[in-house]
């Protein structure tokens, strides 16, 4: 995909070879453009490859011998910033973004970058102190990942670009394949691999005199306000910066909006038509999906284009393998279907989202309801976030010597996460921690698409965050504020199936009465099973049934009961073939619980190969510990 890569302290063999190699590996092709610049020893080179749509600049770009930046994602107040520093006296006109930005740091220092608008992940190599800093995109969107080994440190926008590299080990972190079983992600600065780490996002970090240190400087917490609006105030500033946001990023030629027609679309949609009224919109889903249904109706109610992508039942099969290579295994492999995106990417390079409002405009007491009279707050939080293999079962499902050495290290960890956050009341500390796990959750499905368009995402609109991070709680109960908008903006938008203020027809009443008696009847003779009755996705049409298939049936006991399977280190003889047969059979739902095995068994092949055989039974020997960020110099 797009990003940024390079080295200090380079001790390889051929630095401009192994750049190429990394830029390769990320997925570099004709559509994008790369470049690539070294020092004259070879031992501190910058890399950038990426689409012309957002950034037209070759990089690194310097304004001076000294120092040199790259950036990778987008700058949407290019104009704005222009200027402010034609306003001090500087000649800029013949800046791109990149420059301008660069300027703004030589002006500003740091932490000006988290304060541009727009996603994007910065390097900055200063030659003249030999020193490499390093910014990830601050809602954790671009993210940069770094590996110190050869006594240097190598970074990339994927994992995959550091793996290109012959000396970045690929060790395995034991306690990470615990953790994305329990939770299904990997939080904070942790990957699969024991030798590569994420920057996490709101930190920075500054590589120097061979040492790395990352610094805690932008975290992204609620607060109270210091002076509360009325409801009218809120949701007139609600509907102004949101609709500045989408108006400065729907301007890209051939951009197309994803209607999934949930809120968090239909605000879009209702938003960027009022500056583009022909703009073209997108849903993709499995026949019966709920999305293509609303996503017709949305964009129909507004005249719009509208394109439906079809979800056929092979597209598992099709996309599964790939999406997990894109994501470096940090996304469940079942959630392949926005993939389905890339094969409009020629008619549109770049994919406006919604994603972030239903994320960021949240209170989790509105769904977890339990907090409110919770003893011990971080072990609450801690529950409902083990969605996926429960910690009731670990010590009947996993092999003795995994759960003795590892069963501790999930919770701790999660523990340790949480208490890192520092907020000014319990329901924002709440919701300060859990946002940040949905940003991390979300920002690792992007990859899946990157590689072949563009995307921009509104709602992570710098001013509008800060703006929704300020709003008292009772302002994100259930998402008022964005209901109230959308009746406010579109009433007829609000009317429709799925928007707030939604009344379903008589006859939409009658076929669902209908389908329920049929279902009970289904029931009672036998024919389907109570895990049948959950209600469809909204994005895939039941993924539990699809599951069921006899084609997909055989592709589970392929990949976790055949061969060579890594988890059957793990887990004990009898439990995968027991998921499958429960799941397959009809008589539990264990959707959840294949998707994360699948995707660790799946990524863990992908990168070891044949070395995978024994590998966890070897290092669960060792007694391999993961390298953590306490032993990197953080500092709060």
């Amino acid at each position: 995909m797009p990003g940024i890569f390079g080295f200090v302290n380079y001790r390889g063999k051929d630095i401009k070879k192994d750049m190429v190699k990394m830029a390769n590996r990320m997925g570099s092709s004709d559509l994008m453009k790369t470049n690539i610049w070294y020092d004259m020893h070879g031992r501190v080179g910058l890399g950038y490859t990426g689409f012309h749509y957002l950034i037209q600049e070759e990089q690194p770009v310097s304004v001076n011998s000294e120092i040199k930046m790259l950036l990778w994602g987008e700058v949407v107040d290019e104009e704005k910033i222009r200027r402010g520093l034609k306003y001090t006296g500087l000649s800029v006109d013949n800046l791109g973004k990149v420059g301008l930005v660069l300027m703004q740091y030589l002006q500003h220092g740091i932490d000006i970058i988290p304060k541009i608008n727009g996603s994007h992940a910065v390097a900055i190599w200063d030659e003249l102190n030999q020193k490499l800093t390093l910014i990830p995109d601050r809602f954790g969107q671009r993210a940069l990942y770094y590996a110190e080994v050869n006594g240097g440190l190598a970074f990339a926008s994927e994992i995959k670009g550091l793996l290109a590299l012959e000396f970045v080990p690929k060790s395995i972190n034991l306690e990470s394949v615990m953790e994305y079983l329990a939770i299904e992600q990997l939080n904070y600065d942790r990957t699969f691999l024991q030798w590569v780490n994420k920057i996490p996002f709101g930190c920075s970090l500054m590589y120097y005199r061979d040492s790395a240190l990352i610094e805690n400087r932008w975290p992204v917490l609620y607060r109270q306000p210091e002076k509360e609006l009325s409801e009218s105030e809120y949701l007139e500033e609600f509907i102004r910066l949101s609709g500045l946001a989408v108006r400065k990023r729907i301007k890209y030629p051939q951009t197309c909006i994803g209607l999934s027609g949930g809120l968090d679309s239909r605000l879009l949609t209702a938003l960027a038509v009022k500056e583009n009224p022909e703009i073209d919109t997108i849903t993709y889903g499995q026949k019966g999906s709920r999305d293509l249904a609303r996503g017709k109706k949305v964009a129909t109610a507004l005249n719009l284009p509208h394109r439906s992508l079809l979800l056929k039942d092979d597209y598992l099969q099709k996309y599964a393998r790939v999406m997990i290579d894109r994501v470096d295994g940090l996304f469940n492999v079942l959630n392949c279907h926005g993939m389905i995106l890339t094969e409009v990417a020629a008619r549109y390079p770049v994919i406006s989202m919604a994603n972030g409002l239903d994320q960021f405009l949240w209170a989790s007491g509105s769904k977890h309801s339990e907090y409110k009279e919770s003893k011990n707050i971080p072990e609450t939080v801690f529950k409902t976030q083990n969605e996926f293999i429960y910690q009731v079962d670990w010590k009947k499902w996993f092999t003795t010597k995994w759960y003795e050495k590892l069963s501790d290290s999930v919770y701790q960890n999660f523990i340790n996460e949480y208490s890192r956050i520092q907020a000014d009341t319990d329901d924002n500390h709440i919701d300060s921690f859990i946002v940040q796990t949905y940003a991390n959750y979300f920002g690792a499905s992007l990859p899946m698409i990157s590689h072949k368009m563009e995307y921009t995402i509104p709602f992570y609109d710098t001013e509008f965050i800060e703006f929704v991070l300020n709003l008292p709680l009772s302002m994100r109960w259930n998402r008022k504020l964005e209901k109230l908008a959308i009746s406010h903006i579109s009433p007829l938008l609000a009317e429709i199936d799925g928007g707030p203020i939604a009344k379903p027809f008589l006859w939409e009443k009658i076929k669902k009465k209908i389908s329920k008696l049929s279902q009970r009847a289904e029931l009672k003779l036998g024919l389907i099973s109570p895990t049948q009755l959950r209600p469809p996705s909204s994005t895939y049409n039941d993924m539990h049934q699809l599951l069921r298939k006899n084609p997909y049936r055989l592709w589970l006991e392929k990949t976790l009961l055949r061969g060579n399977v890594i988890l059957g280190d793990i887990f004990r003889p009898e439990i995968l073939k027991q998921l499958i047969e429960q799941h397959t059979r009809g008589e539990l739902n264990r959707t959840k619980e294949l998707g994360v095995i699948l995707t660790v068994e799946m990524y863990l092949k992908n990168i070891l190969g044949d070395s995978s055989e024994v590998y966890i039974l070897n290092n669960l020997e060792k007694n391999i510990s993961p390298i953590s960020i306490e032993n990197q110099n953080f500092v709060l």
